[in-house]
């Protein structure tokens, strides 16, 4: 009873009285691990790391073949700064498993900053065997620019993200477990849901649901989940329901427009743009529904509404580079060429190493059909800047553009060629192909491009 006693007490986060009960069981019981790994748990909460370690260390020693424990361990050790104990902890782990994604991550921590190809083998291996494990890539472009390789790095940076890799932990998920009511299940689900455990997600959606079929919450967290499983019918069921309860409610609207956009049917664009703009209407400063609103626009390439929707997302977020450069595409597709400059420009002057504004700034002054606009030098100081340091397709198809404009004809076909026979061996969209056929036809003609985007763009 005094186990039961104390696992209820710290599910419920009641730490002075859960503590007194744990100790308890852990005189009447004192072969079992469970009670050592929740007092480790508990301490660790309460900012005690001597008494944590302890009870880890016995933990293990209780079983050794607990792999939570060993990793909890290693990390506080880590966090202690005892890291040779961690290290031998970990290369235990590796021993008994040598997939352990997560044993690969901390090792990759511990090498970061005196062994950096040491640490990328580690990040590389975490990713081969969590892919979607995104939190990695930005630890991993740190040690490739540690390393030297400036080009990886910027790769890397640019694929991080949140999705932490997976620890499973059946005591830990006990404790989520055995609270009781809605919240709880809530709570649980969505740290399913962190983890990508999509369908045990919506479990415990529907079981909140069952418990109280008005809560917002539950019908909301359930419809994202069952999207996330391609069941988008159950998915915008839940949502409806959710707007009936809650019609302001602008985390719903939005959904319900991100769902029926990649539901597949043939009205799904025109209803999303309905469901983003009632989203606006409840909450002007949803950046997420006007970001949604004007890159469903840019996929219809109704760029006029769209450019009104990336101007009101970069006054909130200037440093969304993918919206500033499709702002400005859209300006040229409407034959504001100067305007489209402007924007990337201003872009280039705050983020100079940024590649992907440079690579489209390199196409205005290099193809604009308006000369005052052009500027067939500057293109091409650009491009040629670009190229050294990323030796790929779309900086070549601008290199390709400036030369040409500045008379380089040989240069330009020899680049667009090599353009053209990537898209072509990537199975590009046909209509891009042609418009790449098309400038290389030109080159070769001795003519330049006066298309910086082709129609297509926004399709892709």
């Amino acid at each position: 009873m005094a186990w039961v006693m104390g696992q209820l007490l710290l599910a419920y986060d009641l730490s002075h009285a859960a503590e007194p009960a744990l100790l308890n069981a852990a005189s009447l019981a004192p072969n079992d691990a469970r009670w050592a790994y929740y007092l480790a748990h508990l301490y660790w909460e309460e900012g005690e790391p001597e008494p944590a370690v302890h009870y880890l260390e016995r933990t293990l020693e209780l079983d050794p073949d607990y792999t939570p424990a060993r990793m909890g361990l290693a990390k506080m050790y880590l966090d202690l700064g005892r890291e040779t104990e961690a290290e031998a902890l970990l290369n235990e782990s590796l021993r008994r498993n040598p997939d352990n994604a997560f044993a690969h991550l901390l090792l990759g921590h511990l090498a970061a900053s005196d062994d950096p190809r040491r640490a990328i083998e580690h990040y590389e291996t975490v990713l081969r065997l969590q892919p979607e494990a995104s939190v990695v890539h930005y630890p991993l472009a740190l040690a490739y620019r540690r390393a030297g390789d400036v080009d990886r790095s910027r790769e890397h940076m640019m694929k991080r993200g949140g999705r932490s890799v997976p620890m499973p932990d059946p005591l830990a998920d006990e404790l989520t477990r055995i609270r009781k009511g809605p919240g709880a299940r809530i709570a649980y689900g969505n740290e399913l849901v962190t983890r990508g455990q999509f369908a045990q997600a919506a479990r415990e959606f529907e079981a909140a649901l069952a418990a109280d079929s008005t809560n917002v919450s539950a019908h909301l967290d359930l419809a994202l989940a069952l999207a996330q499983l391609g069941d988008f019918d159950q998915a915008t069921e839940h949502l409806d329901q959710a707007i009936q309860l809650d019609p302001s409610n602008t985390h719903a609207l939005y959904s319900m427009g991100l769902v029926v956009a990649r539901s597949g049917a043939n009205d799904g664009p025109q209803r999303a743009g309905e469901y983003f703009r009632r989203a606006i209407a409840a909450d002007p400063g949803n950046a997420a529904a006007r970001l949604a609103l004007a890159n469903l626009l840019w996929r219809q390439g109704d760029c006029r509404e769209a450019i009104d929707e990336f101007e009101n997302v970069l006054a909130e977020a200037s440093g969304n580079i993918e919206a500033r450069i499709r702002q400005a595409v859209c300006h040229a597709h409407v034959e504001q060429y100067s305007r489209a400059r402007e924007l990337l420009e201003s872009g280039h002057e705050a983020w100079p190493d940024e590649p992907r504004i440079k690579n489209a700034l390199v196409r205005i002054p290099a193809a604009s059909p308006d000369r005052r606009v052009r500027d067939g030098e500057r293109a091409v100081a650009l491009a040629e800047e670009l190229a050294a340091a990323y030796r790929q397709v779309p900086v070549f198809e601008g290199l390709a553009m400036a030369y040409a404009e500045q008379g380089r004809f040989e240069e330009a076909v020899g680049y667009q060629q090599q353009v053209v026979a990537a898209a072509e061996a990537q199975n590009a969209r046909p209509e891009m192909i042609d418009y790449l056929r098309e400038n290389l036809r030109l080159y070769q003609r001795e003519r330049p491009s006066r298309t910086p985007w082709p129609p297509a763009v926004f399709r892709e």
